[in-house]
This record gives structure tokens, sequence and C-alpha cells, in this order.
């Protein structure tokens, strides 16, 4: 497979582009590998690349432990024997996909949502890292917000692997309310890579950027944007399925099913975020559960 995606962007940075942009960190005889993709596809598309270079996979770091993250992880550490470094609580995922099916529903999930898209295979984490560890020639750097304890990964070349941290401009163009589990600190680590230095950033979905300021600010502006949109329709006391179908509205998205469960926890994350900034309330009314803005 000669025509696989694999760019080098300094000396021992590299990256293989696809559905998930795949890391590639270089040491010694070995390599890091960052993310493993979709599926056993993916892996099997990654270990391509690293037998043409004659590398050997020293470990898997998953950034976090979505499944289009980690589900090449169990095709290449069965292969390969690799380790896989995660954080704590990305690792319960990693080891028990079946937990991401239950966040994303609320519950125990329906046979539609026990799916790769979900459901990745398990496998398991060999060592458990913290943000901010260094490592040879990279460290960790803390992106919480998009899940509970993601990672990024800054090499000395000064190539940051900056995980699901941002949202390219075309997603969220076309889905309008992206994934976010807590929205002030996602917003936070939006600050906090705008403001760190690097030669090239490289986002798990999309282009490899030179310059962050303005897809960071693009994501500042929609992340506050659903935040006004929220306020604006609790000026009357509404149940969380009438804010959900009143947001998409709002918004002009008709979402598949997949989808409206994703913008549906999105939304669980700023009904916590406003009624913690005291900026909306809640009460029971007919066994409802109603929310309303403070004005």
């Amino acid at each position: 497979m000669s025509d696989l995606p694999l760019i080098q962007l300094k000396n021992n940075s590299w990256v293989l582009l696809g559905p998930t942009n795949i890391g590639i960190v270089e040491d010694g005889d070995g390599v890091y590998i960052i993310d493993s993709g979709c599926d056993a596809e993916a892996g099997k598309t990654i270990l391509s690349a690293v037998d043409q270079k004659g590398w050997k996979i020293k470990a898997i770091i998953n950034t976090h432990s979505n499944a289009d993250h980690m589900g090449g992880n169990y095709y290449l550490q069965s292969s390969t024997g690799s380790e896989i470094w995660a954080t704590k609580e990305e690792a319960a995922f990693i080891e028990n996909p079946f937990l991401e099916e239950c966040l994303f529903w609320s519950g125990y999930p329906f046979r539609d949502l026990r799916i790769k898209f979900y459901n990745a295979s398990p496998s398991k984490v060999s060592r458990i890292i913290t943000p901010d560890e260094t490592h040879d020639n990279f460290r960790f750097i803390s992106l919480p917000g998009h899940f509970f304890n993601m990672i990024g990964v800054f090499t000395d070349d000064k190539v940051f692997y900056i995980a699901d941290s941002i949202y390219n401009e075309f997603m969220l163009n076309k889905y309008k309310i992206p994934y976010i589990l807590d929205v002030p600190t996602f917003k936070e680590t939006l600050y906090k890579i705008k403001n760190f230095k690097a030669d090239f950033y490289v986002p798990s979905h999309g282009e490899v950027m030179t310059n962050i300021d303005s897809i960071v600010n693009y994501n500042i502006f929609r992340i506050e944007e659903i935040e006004e949109h929220i306020l604006e329709i609790l000026n009357e006391k509404l149940s969380f399925d009438d804010i959900a179908q009143k947001l998409c509205a709002s918004f002009d998205i008709s979402p598949s099913y997949s989808q409206f469960i994703v913008i549906c926890n999105t939304i669980r994350s700023y009904l916590a975020y406003l009624f913690d900034s005291k900026k909306i309330s809640h009460c029971m009314h007919n066994n409802k559960m109603l929310w309303v803005n403070i004005k």
C-alpha cells in the first residue's frame, strides 16, 4: 500500500491522514502511535504504514476513549503485542467500551447503539499516564472538556497532536451542535491551545495547521452561540424534550437518531453548566422536570 497518506511533519513527527488522523512519533528504532482509528481496518492501515517503514510499535497512546480513537486498539495489540497507554478515566472506557454506549444513552443502550460507532472492541491498557507527564521526546498535555480526561501530545519537534480539543469548520457548519462533555472546561482548553506555541497542530479530524487562532475563535463563537440559543429558548419553562426540539429547530437541523443522541448529551452538559452558573433554574411540574431562564 504505497499510497498510504503518511506525512512527515518534522524530524520525528508524522501523521497518517484519515477519518481519524493518527499521530506517529519516532523514538530510536520504534514509534509511538497516537490513537488507532475507528476499527480493525484502521488498525490494519496503521500496521501497514509501520511495516513499510520498518518500525516497531512501542505503544499506542490513546488521547481519549471515544470509539473512533481506539477502535484499532484490539487489532494492533493482538497483532503486535504493543502496549496501550491512557489516562485513568479514559482507560476505564477503553477496557469497557460498553460504558460509552451507556453514557450516550443515559441507561442501558438499545441495539441500534451497540455498533462500532459507539462500541469498539475492548483492549487492555498497559500503563496509566498523567497529563503533563514527560516521556522521551514528547510530553502529554491535559486537554479536558470534550471527554473525561483527554490529553494531547506535544513533541520536541514542536508538533502538537491536539485530539478533539477543536472542531473543524466543516463539522461545526454541518452539525451545528458538537459533542461537549464539560462546557466551561472545553472553553478553557480552547484558550489553552490558542496560547500554546507549536509549529504544527494536528487535530484528530481535519487538516494539519500551522496557525490555529482563527479556528479556535470560530469554535468559541459556536460554543457561545449554543449557549445564547438555549437561554433564549428558556424564556419559558420547558422540559428537556422541548428544549432539544426547539434548539435543533433554531439551528435548522434535522439530525438522525444517532446524531440526536449526541446532541442531547451536549444539551445536558449545557444545562448543567448554565444551572451551576446561576443563569437558569429548574422545577418539577406535573411529573416533568422543567428548565427556565433566570431573568
